[in-house]
């Protein structure tokens, strides 16, 4: 007779390697159903003795960074983790399936995906429209309808996109083929009213 070794979770183990008793201390408990010592909640297995923790508010996990399931008070987000009674930037809080949802593209907070709380103040180019409730682009960028606002070609104010200028800033004047120019091209005049060559 020899001594075999009973699988890494097992405390104890019968002669077809089905765990007969769990430690607590290796955070494992015993289901009768597998026969196995599984992790207990908040735990997951790794394959090893002692089962590893989840990340935190996590309680059901399967690594250090892939929460399934989160604690009350907890929201799950897409990147596997859990948030304790917040989201993300550019998520908000869906409180129904206790997950962390997208804002729409041009919002950095929101409270239900269509209103925007807040804009993002570095590096999106859009200002807060309170008539909206959106993040609309700054003066001299387009919408991109992504994230970030796209910048207008130079001297434009207001554009559908760099090549389609409808309102040009302070010096200077929009010309036919969609551009803004300090000074109008040879054989036309500011008209100082609208602004245009």
């Amino acid at each position: 007779m020899v001594c075999q070794l009973c699988p890494y979770d097992c405390l104890t183990c019968d002669s077809d390697r089905n765990c007969l008793t769990c430690s607590e201390e290796n955070f494992r408990f015993y289901s009768g159903v597998k026969r196995r010592c599984l992790p207990q909640i908040g735990y997951y297995d790794n394959s090893n003795t002692v089962a590893v923790q989840c990340p935190q508010g996590c309680v059901s996990c399967s690594s250090s960074t892939f929460c399934t399931y989160c604690a009350d008070t907890y929201f799950l987000a897409s990147n596997n983790l859990c948030y304790h009674n917040s989201c993300p930037a550019r998520f908000y809080k869906d409180s129904t399936t206790r997950t962390c949802q997208n804002c729409t593209f041009d919002c950095y907070s929101c409270t239900n995906g269509v209103f925007c709380t807040s804009c993002n103040p570095q590096g999106d180019f859009r200002v807060f429209s309170s008539s909206s409730s959106r993040c609309v682009p700054a003066p001299g960028y387009y919408e991109s309808y992504t994230t970030k606002a796209l910048p207008c070609s130079q001297g434009c104010s207001r554009c559908l996109s760099p090549q389609n200028c409808s309102f040009c800033f302070s010096g200077f004047y929009l010309f036919s083929d969609g551009y803004c120019y300090k000074s109008c091209p040879s054989r036309y005049y500011i008209a100082l009213l609208v602004s245009k060559c």
